[in-house]
């Protein structure tokens, strides 16, 4: 017959392997935002050679990963500078596979080309800034930089197959003006 006291011990020992058990899980799920963002970087820097529907899947995956990872982060409270330095560099390098892909199919007017440079110097000069003035990257992370991501996210798709000139035009002053907000904001 097993005792009182080895029953107390022995449901002391199950509770300490559990609190361990739970500990570990939440120091490695700490890291799952961080993994999403490496994981998008990596898709990105694929959709490179993919074709057709397997770009699309990456897409819709790119775009559902950069969602989850600072909402995880926020969620999990385990947000990071360096968190945050990932998503924009993870941001950075979707956007510019996303422009390789998109640009040279776009047939735009001349004034549609001078309007998507402004927007993207506008904002490249916005990041600059509130990097050099010590805000860091996670000082574009505002509201207004993640409506501009899903409206750009949602839209450029459709831009292959619809005349949108005119959506076109109001997504780069969309761009400009929410840029031009977070710098002013951000100073």
């Amino acid at each position: 017959m097993v005792s009182r006291w080895e029953i107390c011990h022995i449901c002391k020992t199950k509770q300490e392997n559990t609190d361990g058990f739970y500990e570990a899980s939440a120091k490695y799920l700490s890291y799952l935002p961080n993994v999403l963002t490496f994981c998008r970087i990596l898709i990105s820097f694929s959709m490179l050679s993919l074709k057709n529907t397997m770009f699309w899947e990456a897409y819709f995956v790119c775009g559902i990963t950069d969602i989850m990872d600072g909402n995880l982060a926020r969620g999990l409270k385990t947000e990071s500078k360096t968190g945050a330095m990932l998503d924009s560099f993870a941001d950075l390098v979707f956007s510019a596979v996303c422009a390789f892909y998109f640009l040279p199919r776009l047939r735009l007017s001349h004034w549609l080309w001078c309007c998507i440079f402004a927007a993207a110097a506008v904002k490249a000069v916005s990041m600059l800034v509130l990097y050099i003035s010590g805000k860091g990257f996670e000082a574009v992370h505002t509201e207004f930089n993640r409506l501009t991501g899903v409206v750009i996210f949602i839209f450029m798709p459709l831009c292959l197959y619809y005349d949108v000139k005119i959506e076109i035009f109001l997504i780069c002053l969309m761009v400009i003006v929410f840029s031009a907000c977070d710098l002013i904001r951000g100073i």
